[in-house]
């Protein structure tokens, strides 16, 4: 399943998303589900962001109604999901672009200070969801913004005593 998600992460950041919904697909139908529940459960909240990405907003609904029902049932919904699935729920209504970008920046609002709990941060780690939401608001591909952030980072590193 880590292969595929690798796989699915380099489709994505390149915005091949055909492909990375083949590998996101290998993952969410994975038998192995009973051993990475968690894993599993943050694939089908990622799903939800594809499905955005390639406006498929028919297919978003049906899948925000079946990725709810399936976090409901093993009641595990992290507030970080909470406000995914908020905003896809609030998203599918909205026409202009305007209105998306605006609901994006409200999502960051809401996502900014749970990076920082503890409880929370395993679903930053397994998918760059900030980085993400910076790349729609400053209308660049995922790869570009993940790579000055990168680049930033580094720099800011290479000033410090280690």
């Amino acid at each position: 399943m880590l292969s595929h998600y690798c796989i699915f992460g380099a489709y994505f950041g390149k915005g091949d998303y055909k492909n990375a919904q083949l590998y996101l697909q290998k993952i969410i139908s994975s038998t192995y589900h009973h051993l990475m529940n968690n894993f599993q459960d943050r694939m089908r909240i990622i799903n939800l962001i594809l499905q955005y990405e390639q406006g498929e907003y028919v297919h978003l609904s049906y899948i925000l109604r079946s990725t709810y029902r399936n976090l409901n049932k093993r009641k595990k919904i992290n507030r970080s999901e909470a406000a995914l699935i908020e905003f896809f729920k609030k998203v599918i209504k909205l026409t202009t672009s305007a209105q998306h970008i605006s609901a994006l920046k409200e999502l960051r609002q809401m996502l900014l200070p749970l990076t920082k709990q503890i409880f929370e941060k395993n679903f930053f780690a397994d998918f760059p969801l900030m980085e993400w939401i910076d790349s729609k608001l400053q209308k660049k591909k995922l790869a570009v913004v993940m790579d000055e952030y990168y680049k930033k980072a580094k720099s800011n590193r290479s000033g410090t005593c280690e």
